[in-house]
């Protein structure tokens, strides 16, 4: 490789030695739910102390059925009567409060889940490196967002409560102990044989829950993928393949459920069957009680009635269980989202802004462990200032050098240095206010024109608007439209030509005014004169800031200085315009020689 920037292959050696590779992220973090259990601890805690309570007033209607059996009916006690329903009137009521106040409780926790645990997601998922975020479709990672919602529903909420209050069975069973105790060991039996159930159900719930969000998955990421090429399937006529892979994944997400749903009903009907039978024993046994004079009327109504709280509480708990299941699978995932290491997202010390001189040295790269080199020892100086235009074959490494020198990829070995400093010092807020990078399927958002133009950018007015617009040579069309500015782009800015679009990102670009300027295949959309005027707005630019762009476009490669060749993955020469022309020149005559004499032979 031949390079005539100054000093650029001294400077390249001096930073040699950072060659490096960066450390892999830790798989699992459960960081996030420890820090979440702190937040809503206090609330939390009020929760229980109020279920407490709803759950000491349960017995309230137990033993004052049990007084009015032996006590009013059995010896005409009016007066008893009267007494006993103004308590268990006072009771019901402070009961009805103390429930209200323990829902807005769970309210209250389900809210703040969703404040501090959606907030601490996305601006994770914001932060992670542009490969990890590659690494999985998008649909996986909306379905990571659907995560939060069964955490929400553990946290807070019916199934909050219910777990709550299924250890008060024993506080139940206790009860019955002591006024029934002839029939006390047939709920003790039942709540040993639900338990067995349950841990049944886990062991075999489980795994179906866990397959059934699998296909969730799978079926959510073909329908992003096909609705985001919806061009492509439309143009080439689609609809029937796609809706072949469709059935597929539909129909296994269908089988899937209706496995799982089979388990879970399968446990459901053992589950009511047992607390029929519990309650035919219950009475069954009570009935000889009675007659055998060891225990009363009242009692036997009063057991009843609190083993049937103690199994409803059972019952409810395997009614939960998928809901459970569902929340430990969601954990789990959260969890491995949040192991991933963020990029740097905080500098303690705020440095100047570079002058644009990137200097890479042995840089390599590979997009998977088993894949071949994207990139390997690419080394080189570019800048600072100068209009670079990188050229090479298609899968010559162009875009993924581009990018390790935005800092968007890691490189597997090698260093990246702007002005002297390792890049990987610097948090991407850093970086992209100062080098502008536009990829190849640069997008818009929904919004208007200006919204986006805006978008991301510190400082702007009106003026400075307009004079990004007017550079990227999109100002005359935008004042076309009824709306102006404030024309609405749709979704991805499927309302505005592709044209239009590559402007606006490129005005978006300017509006920031970074150091460097990093543009991908810009001229895509555009056309001759589109191609001319962009040319010669970077020819400009490139008296002040460093200018890199991929492309092969004749006019791009007439404006600019220098010329960086790209070979198989490494950088073959970084050379004056001149240089390569006169190289390309020779070449071309020494061709044109050799050719008679190859016929002669």
């Amino acid at each position: 490789m031949s390079t005539d920037k100054p000093n650029g292959a001294d400077e390249t050696n001096a930073f040699a030695h950072l060659v490096g590779r960066l450390g892999k992220p830790p798989p699992f973090s459960e960081e996030w739910f420890q820090s979440l259990l702190k937040d809503t601890d206090g609330i939390r805690r009020r929760a229980v102390y109020y279920s407490c309570f709803v759950n000491m007033t349960a017995i309230a209607a137990p033993i004052f059925t049990l007084q009015v059996y032996d006590r009013v009916i059995f010896h005409a006690g009016i007066e008893t009567l009267k007494a006993l329903v103004i308590g268990i009137l006072i009771v019901l009521f402070f009961d009805f409060l103390m429930r209200k106040a323990r829902a807005n409780l769970f309210r209250a926790v389900s809210l703040r889940n969703d404040v501090l645990v959606g907030h601490k997601m996305f601006r994770h998922t914001m932060n992670l490196p542009l490969r990890e975020l590659e690494r999985r479709p998008t649909g996986q990672w909306i379905a990571f967002f659907n995560d939060l919602a069964a955490v929400r529903n553990r946290m807070g909420g019916p199934m909050a409560a219910q777990f709550i209050d299924v250890p008060f069975s024993l506080m139940f069973l206790a009860v019955i102990f002591i006024i029934a105790t002839p029939i006390a060991w047939i709920p003790v039996v039942s709540g040993l044989l639900f338990l067995l159930l349950i841990w049944r159900a886990d062991v075999s719930v489980a795994a179906r829950v866990s397959k059934e969000q699998e296909q969730i998955v799978n079926r959510n990421g073909l329908l992003n993928e096909l609705l985001h090429a919806r061009t492509t399937v439309k143009s080439l006529s689609l609809a029937l393949p796609s809706e072949t892979r469709w059935a597929e994944t539909q129909g296994s997400l269908i089988e899937e459920s209706v496995l799982r749903g089979a388990a879970h009903d399968h446990y459901q009907t053992i589950s009511y069957s047992m607390t029929q039978l519990t309650t035919v024993a219950m009475t069954s046994v009570g009935a000889l009680a009675i007659v055998n004079q060891s225990m009363t009327m009242g009692a036997l109504i009063a057991a009843n009635m609190l083993g049937g709280r103690m199994i409803a509480n059972l019952g409810q708990t395997l009614n939960y269980w998928r809901g459970y299941q569902t929340y430990v699978s969601s954990k789990k995932r959260l969890s491995a989202v949040f192991g991933i290491d963020t990029e740097k997202v905080r500098s303690e010390v705020a440095q100047e802004a570079p002058q644009g001189r990137i200097t890479f040295s042995d840089l390599s790269f590979r997009y998977d462990e088993n894949a071949p080199l994207a990139l390997e020892e690419a080394s080189g100086t570019i800048g600072a200032g100068g209009f670079y235009v990188l050229v090479g074959a298609n899968g010559s490494g162009k875009s993924t050098l581009m990018k390790l020198l935005r800092g968007l990829y890691k490189p597997d070995k090698g260093v990246v240095m702007l002005d002297g400093r390792d890049i990987r010092q610097f948090t991407n807020q850093e970086i992209a206010r100062w080098i502008g990078y536009m990829p190849q399927d640069a997008t818009l958002f929904s919004g208007t024109l200006h919204s986006n133009i805006i978008f991301g950018a510190e400082h702007f007015d009106d003026a400075s608007i307009l004079e990004s617009t007017k550079y990227a040579n999109c100002h005359h069309i935008i004042t076309k439209f009824p709306a102006g500015y404030e024309t609405p782009v749709g979704e991805g800015g499927a309302n505005i030509s592709p044209g239009l679009r590559q402007k606006i990102c490129l005005a978006r670009l300017y509006l920031r005014q970074p150091n460097l300027v990093f543009l991908d295949e810009p001229t895509n959309h555009l056309d001759q004169q589109g191609v001319v005027d962009l040319a010669s707005s970077l020819k400009i630019l490139a008296k002040t800031k460093t200018v890199l762009v991929i492309s092969h476009n004749p006019s791009l490669l007439q404006q600019s200085d220098y010329i960086v060749v790209m070979e198989e993955g490494r950088v073959r020469q970084i050379a004056p315009k001149d240089v390569i022309a006169k190289q390309a020149s020779a070449q071309r005559k020494k061709a044109s020689l050799q050719a008679p004499q190859e016929s002669t032979t």
